[in-house]
């Protein structure tokens, strides 16, 4: 009998961690993570190169202003002889009588307007010491739309004006339709009539373009005293 007290108390330790092994949680296992995938359609979508956009348009400069001339101190220097003149584009002859004409009148220019301008231009003084010159225009009714006609100094580029000649100019762009001051009505049947000023304020080169929708023609005159 004493020799099975003594094997209790051996077996003593073993039930205990047994015991103690059975009480204690069970270890929790990590469960493994889920990795995405991207199927084979996703990734073709993201191989595709990246969209390309048209460039953004570059902003445009307001056009400046044409500054309103002043008039000149004195006289314009005498006319140029070297100017690059250019042939005339055509000529009408407006006979006597016709509108009111004291005299026959060639015109030129290329159907259906004309300009009463040669290609040497002598400047007077018109109102408060303004220098240039009076145009007479003959527009035929063939011309259902606007005419504009601009004038400008080949060798500084400064644009000429318009106006009346006997008060400061009033637009830098003669433009011949029936709001313009200077238009004087129908000379004859089938026909208007403009009169204009053009403020020349020293001597010089100068080219005149007149136009109208599918149509124009083209001078370069000399101007001065």
């Amino acid at each position: 009998m004493y020799w099975l007290k003594h094997r209790w108390f051996l077996l003593m330790p073993l039930l205990l961690v047994v015991l103690a092994s059975c009480s204690s949680p069970a270890a929790v296992r990590p469960q493994p993570t889920a990795i995405p995938t991207i199927d084979s359609a996703h990734l073709t979508a993201f191989a595709q190169p990246y969209p390309t956009y048209p460039p953004l348009p570059t902003p445009t400069p307001s056009q400046a202003p044409v500054p309103i001339p002043t008039p000149p101190r004195s006289a314009p220097a005498p006319m140029p002889t070297n100017c690059p003149l250019t042939a005339v584009p055509g000529t009408k002859v407006f006979p006597k009588g016709w509108g009111g004409y004291l005299q026959d009148a060639t015109l030129i220019g290329r159907s259906p307007v004309w300009a009463g301008i040669g290609l040497e231009l002598h400047l007077w003084t018109g109102g408060d010491r303004w220098t240039g010159s009076k145009i007479l225009w003959e527009v035929s009714q063939d011309l259902t739309t606007t005419a504009t006609v601009r004038v400008k100094n080949l060798a500084t580029g400064a644009v000429a004006w318009w106006g009346k000649g006997d008060q400061p100019p009033s637009a830098p762009v003669l433009v011949l339709d029936g709001s313009n001051a200077g238009y004087h009505g129908v000379p004859e049947s089938g026909w208007f009539e403009w009169g204009s000023f053009l403020y020349l304020l020293t001597a010089g080169c100068y080219s005149m373009d007149v136009s109208w929708p599918g149509g124009g023609w083209h001078i370069v005159f000399a101007a001065g005293s």
